[in-house]
């Protein structure tokens, strides 16, 4: 094969969507980890027929829907009783929102982590009138919640996995509004 033509397949590799993503559930007494596919829709809910079962009385049977479709993330509220909240807003019933690499979900009282292995995070470059800082703390926004996700929500893992402390690690959930894990019941 020749040097245009590795070149020519490493570009195509790059331009073609992830084919599968992580969600990771973290609620009171559990945490779930499961494979998100392209093009296959993940129901999260109470019910145990749901793909993924998150067992506390504040989720709803059906809750939210999770899609990875093109490589971009969706998620639409199933008509849930405590809501589906993204970046701090609840989402009507069906409303449908896309959400970004590294995102955090909050499902009644859980937390659902969407990660897309190999994704950047969410970068502005200066010509989009970002400003570095703003840059930084989107990188650092998404390498906590990496850490989360790797740490299956666990707090005292994640800080560890980031070379933090936990007391650092949970300062800095609450400065960028981060829902925090909350601990087992048991």
């Amino acid at each position: 094969m020749s040097t245009e033509e590795l070149t020519r397949n490493q570009r195509h590799a790059e331009a073609m969507p992830p084919a599968s993503a992580r969600l990771v559930a973290v609620w009171p007494g559990g945490t779930m980890e499961r494979e998100i596919r392209d093009g296959v829709p993940l129901v999260v809910g109470r019910s145990t027929v749901c793909d993924v079962r998150v067992d506390d009385a504040s989720v709803s049977r059906r809750h939210v829907e999770v899609l990875l479709q093109a490589g971009e993330l969706r998620v639409a509220d199933l008509g849930s009783s405590n809501g589906t909240r993204v970046r701090g807003c609840t989402l009507e019933s069906g409303q449908i929102e896309t959400v970004a690499h590294a995102e955090a979900l909050e499902v009644g009282d859980a937390l659902l982590l969407l990660h897309i292995p190999g994704a950047p995070a969410p970068q502005q470059s200066a010509d989009d009138g970002g400003k570095l800082s703003d840059a930084v703390e989107q990188a650092e926004r998404a390498r906590i919640l990496d850490a989360l996700a790797k740490g299956g929500g666990n707090q005292t893992r994640a800080a560890k996995l980031l070379g933090v402390s936990r007391r650092t690690l949970v300062y800095r959930l609450d400065r960028y509004g981060l829902p925090r894990p909350r601990k087992g019941s048991g």
